[in-house]
């Protein structure tokens, strides 16, 4: 007589993850194979404009936005910041990039701005610094299960001005156009530079040929992410302090 046993009957992972179900249409931000750019630094219909600043022309690209979403500065409030922090922490940034970021990468990654240390777009090589278009209307969700770093954010968050609620399944961020110029503009922006101070003072600053250069990328970014991310908290907070104080 057969037995009874049916593995597949039994497996309680059948049709789960865990089986594999679902790995073939994942949700995930589309890379090309054709160029080594990143998904953020691919921008489509956008305008020129360009500043003297310090006696030097910046390029500040503005990306076209979407429906709902905005730019929660102006290019004056934006120049009238950097010339308040010291420009040799920024001046060989020549290029700002104000982004619309697609559905997906919103979803997936999203980011109040970015740092490119090696951008490479029509003819400029070199550092750039990009800011998100912001839907204001949208509110952010995060988990209530937060990593110590994830608190430190929640909290500058609230500083910036955002409303922030918590109940028993997550935590809701509500956004102004206010509250997350704040967070661009004294935060973010200030931020990238920072992570840009770092990047100068460790990799291009101490080289002295090609070779060395190499190995100092290589230096860099073998250190941990924690500490880069609170050299640039640190720097960012210094500046701020340094610019209420001058307003």
């Amino acid at each position: 007589m057969l037995g009874t046993y049916n593995p597949t009957r039994r497996n309680k992972n059948i049709g789960t993850k865990k089986s594999g179900i679902g790995s073939d249409n994942k949700l995930t931000v589309p890379n090309r194979f054709l160029d080594s750019l990143n998904f953020w630094e691919r921008i489509y219909d956008y305008k020129i404009i360009k500043k003297k600043i310090n006696n030097k022309t910046i390029t500040f690209l503005i990306e076209k936005t979407k429906k709902d979403y905005q730019y929660t500065f102006t290019i004056i409030e934006l120049t009238n910041l950097l010339k308040k922090i010291p420009k040799e922490d920024w001046q060989d940034i020549e290029l700002f990039i104000l982004r619309q970021a697609k559905k997906k990468e919103t979803i997936l990654d999203p980011a109040w701005g970015r740092l490119s240390y090696e951008a490479d777009f029509k003819g400029y090589k070199g550092p750039a610094i990009f800011l998100e278009a912001i839907n204001v209307h949208k509110a952010i969700i995060w988990p209530n299960s937060l990593t110590p770093e994830s608190k430190k954010e929640l909290k500058r968050l609230e500083e910036d001005g955002h409303k922030v609620i918590q109940n028993k399944k997550n935590i809701t961020i509500h956004i102004t156009k206010e509250s997350a110029k704040n967070t661009q503009l004294f935060r973010t922006l200030l931020h990238e530079i920072g992570h840009f101070v770092q990047w100068n003072t460790t990799v291009l600053q101490p080289a002295k040929n090609a070779q060395d250069l190499k190995k100092l990328k290589t230096r860099y970014l073998s250190i941990p992410e924690q500490e880069k991310e609170t050299f640039a908290h640190r720097y960012a907070e210094k500046i701020r302090k340094k610019i209420n104080k001058i307003t």
